[in-house]
């Protein structure tokens, strides 16, 4: 419990459990007014409960913002929150392309190594004589007399530089 507090030798006593607020080192640019006589606290009765009542001096009334200010207060949270807004949606539209890049880049290594595994299976399958024997298999020789055509030309560069056999 507080101590009663004591004002002058004139004032009245306030009971235990008054707070006393005044002007001090909290609000030093406020202009201090005269002081008042504080009320006498109303008598208490025997067997309540104590109760703590608040003596408030001079009530400071709150500073008028003009409304220009808060105008341009507003707008100016406004703006950033609008500017941090479509900064995030930007990054999550890139962040989204990004995703398609990389996806798309997944696919060409896939099929990169498609085309190179087929590659293997091409120069294994290819051999002159699973050629050949693919050949001979379906009917196909070599030309005989009867299949030979001869070309009759003077100009070397008609029969692709060639001469004809004999």
């Amino acid at each position: 419990m507080a101590v009663a507090a004591k004002k002058s030798d004139d004032s009245v006593r306030y009971a235990p459990g008054t707070r006393i607020y005044s002007r001090g080192a909290a609000a030093p640019a406020l202009e201090i007014e005269k002081e008042k006589q504080p009320h006498a606290a109303p008598k208490r009765q025997q067997g309540a409960a104590a109760q703590i009542t608040r003596v408030a001096k001079d009530a400071c009334p709150r500073p008028k913002v003009s409304a220009g200010r808060l105008l341009l207060v507003t707008l100016g949270i406004l703006a950033s929150a609008a500017l941090l807004l479509i900064t995030l949606v930007r990054y999550a539209m890139i962040s989204q392309e990004y995703a398609v890049v990389n996806e798309t880049k997944t696919q060409i290594e896939t099929y990169q190594r498609e085309i190179a595994a087929l590659n293997v299976q091409l120069n294994a399958a290819v051999s002159l004589e699973k050629a050949r024997a693919a050949a001979l298999a379906a009917g196909m020789g070599y030309p005989t007399a009867e299949q030979i055509v001869r070309l009759q030309g003077e100009d070397q560069a008609q029969t692709g530089g060639q001469t004809a056999p004999e």
